[in-house]
């Protein structure tokens, strides 16, 4: 087609015309024919995507108008019933099709169903299984096992039987209606967390690390986490941008430029120091508990199973204190018994000792409040409890002295390690000088800062002792070793039996080393 005729044919499937009627095919002069217009659409994707769309949509606009002329020119349906207003329905198909339905024939094609008893049986066993009426009777493709008209007939036939089906109908249909809500939304949940898992792994594409970025971020107050993260000042710890470069690079970039390194390395810290400060900023801030008592004269201290400072509302505290129960019978026996058996208030209200849980019988505000509640219970408290100072103090005292002996063997075991490590690795005999080394250590004849100049000393005196004994500075010879390495004779098999002070040489010769006069040299 020329540009000419493009136009004309893109005007006329604007207009609402069918793409038959344009190429000819209802006897009308065409403008081209079917297959140059699919040519040209090759040519020209652009114009033919839209060309196409237009005629498809035009078709089915066409088709759907020749339906409802067709329908609404019937007056009589195919059985000869008069489609009269009371007579007919309208129906519309998933299709969109439009449909005039003869209530007459309805009415006697449902009287006509005559369901069989395996028919039913199934309907009621797809029912009872976790199905409903819509899956009974859905097409055989689809799984149905009865028509719908048939079981209307069943159920005319026998009322309790539609009573119970329609009940587990409509509870099956919640479980359905329930299972998938849920399968969406953990669906949505995981869509949520991968799209979340990928901005935390975005980053900015530089091709080299942007040193003029991360500066200006810098000097706007921006922590290093916040600028590889993606997050902002003011925005808390969420992520509102893409992350740009890494760590890694920026040490990369320091360790190559020094003075850009010292002034961004300045700005961080300083922006650390200060975010570190903003921190709890929120709590701090706040004037009134959750309750609505003031905090003007909250009591500060440091909670010792956190470690962190807080504000405690004396208005809270108070309604605390007074609003306690007395103990119940029960836990004032278990409190009585573990005082009998000498445990500590501390160990009765479950205070952790160092960094462990133990189990707690009673709190502390319902102890105190039997305290005050029984006399007789507080004067019994206050006896058992009269030596509990004296004994955690022994018991704290002895810990103290077990800690410090620890201390001082890890100490002392460590000094021998470190002596050894100063020996020669080829020493055979390194544990015995280390040995002389730690004893002289002892004895006051050697300082802790000597050691390094004298331990050749302490060597030298380990070889005279071997010379001495014969033994030269590699230790006593066992009798059962080889004498040599092509031979399996040891020294206990060379001790002749008449003469122990000798040696048998025919034995020796007998083991495979060879015997005869020494080689003298030229």
């Amino acid at each position: 087609m020329n540009p000419a005729e493009a136009a004309t044919f893109m005007a006329r499937l604007e207009a609402g015309e069918s793409l038959r009627s344009i190429t000819g095919g209802t006897g009308q002069t065409p403008i081209c024919s079917s297959r140059a217009f699919k040519v040209h659409c090759q040519l020209h994707p652009e114009w033919g995507s839209k060309a196409q769309a237009l005629a498809k949509a035009n078709s089915k606009s066409r088709i759907l108008a020749g339906v409802k002329k067709q329908v609404d020119r019937r007056t009589h349906c195919k059985s000869g019933h008069e489609l009269t207003p009371e007579n007919t329905k309208l129906r519309i198909t998933n299709r969109g099709w439009r449909h005039l339905e003869c209530q007459l024939c309805r009415r006697g094609w449902n009287t006509r169903a005559h369901p069989t008893a395996a028919q039913v049986t199934a309907a009621i066993a797809v029912v009872e299984e976790g199905g409903t009426l819509a899956d009974a009777t859905a097409r055989k493709s689809d799984g149905g096992v009865i028509r719908f008209n048939g079981l209307v007939a069943a159920f005319r036939l026998q009322p309790k039987l539609e009573g119970r089906l329609r009940r587990l109908s409509t509870r099956n249909a919640a479980r359905k209606r329930k299972k998938l809500w849920s399968k969406r939304k953990r669906a949505a949940k995981e869509s949520a967390r991968d799209a979340a898992r990928l901005r935390m792994t975005e980053r900015i594409q530089y091709p080299e690390f942007p040193p003029d970025v991360v500066l200006r971020l810098l000097e706007e107050g921006c922590t290093l986490r916040m600028i590889f993260y993606g997050a902002r000042p003011g925005q808390g710890n969420k992520k509102v941008c893409a992350g740009i470069s890494s760590r890694k690079a920026f040490n990369k970039y320091c360790a190559a430029h020094p003075e850009w390194a010292e002034r961004a390395t300045a700005l961080a810290e300083q922006n650390a120091q200060a975010a570190n400060k903003r921190k709890g900023a929120s709590q701090r801030e706040r004037t009134y508990c959750i309750y609505g008592h003031s905090l003007h004269d909250a009591r500060v201290h440091t909670r010792w199973s956190t470690g962190y400072t807080t504000r405690q509302c004396r208005t809270c505290e108070r309604i605390r204190v007074k609003g306690a129960r007395p103990m119940e019978p029960d836990k004032l026996l278990l409190v009585c018994q573990a005082l009998q058996q000498k445990k500590s208030l501390a160990e009765i209200t479950g205070r952790p000792l160092r960094g462990k849980k133990r189990p707690m019988i009673s709190n502390t505000e319902r102890l105190y409040c039997h305290r005050r509640f029984d006399p007789e219970f507080d004067r019994f408290v206050r006896e058992m409890i009269a030596g509990s100072l004296s004994r955690s103090q022994i018991l704290r005292w002895s810990m103290e002295r077990a800690r410090k002996l620890t201390d001082q063997r890890r100490e002392e075991a460590n000094d021998f390690e470190t002596i050894r490590a100063m020996l020669p690795t080829y020493l055979p005999g390194r544990d015995d000088i280390a040995q002389n080394i730690f004893v002289a250590l002892l004895e006051g004849s050697l300082r802790q800062d000597q050691i390094k100049e004298r331990v050749r000393e302490f060597v030298a005196a380990y070889d005279r002792d071997a010379r001495k004994n014969g033994t030269v500075k590699f230790g006593l010879r066992s009798l059962d070793a080889p004498l040599f390495s092509d031979g399996s004779a040891t020294l206990l098999d060379g001790l002749s039996s008449e003469n122990y002070a000798g040696w048998d040489l025919s034995m020796l010769a007998s083991t495979g080393r060879r015997i005869g006069p020494r080689r003298q040299r030229s």
